[in-house]
């Protein structure tokens, strides 16, 4: 149900599609990271009950997360 949608996605507009409107086009990489971040956030940080909702493996999971860091301290 829209409660388990991030909290972006569920603002609407008034009707009863919720409506996301980004301030700027993003990436397919700042959309899958935001994907698995609000996955990550809706679990309480279980990355393994993250990893199975979104069909990937705990590796991978620890994989985006240390390349974002990565980019983190980057720039």
């Amino acid at each position: 149900g829209v409660e388990h949608l991030p909290h972006l996605v569920r603002r609407t507009g008034g009707g009863a599609v919720p409506q996301v409107i980004p301030s700027a086009p993003m990436t397919m990489e700042e959309v899958e990271t935001n994907h698995l971040l609000s996955t990550l956030e809706r679990h309480g940080g279980n990355k393994t009950t993250a990893a199975a909702e979104l069909g990937i493996s705990l590796k991978t999971i620890y994989n985006k997360l240390n390349k974002l860091a990565q980019l983190r301290a980057a720039g």
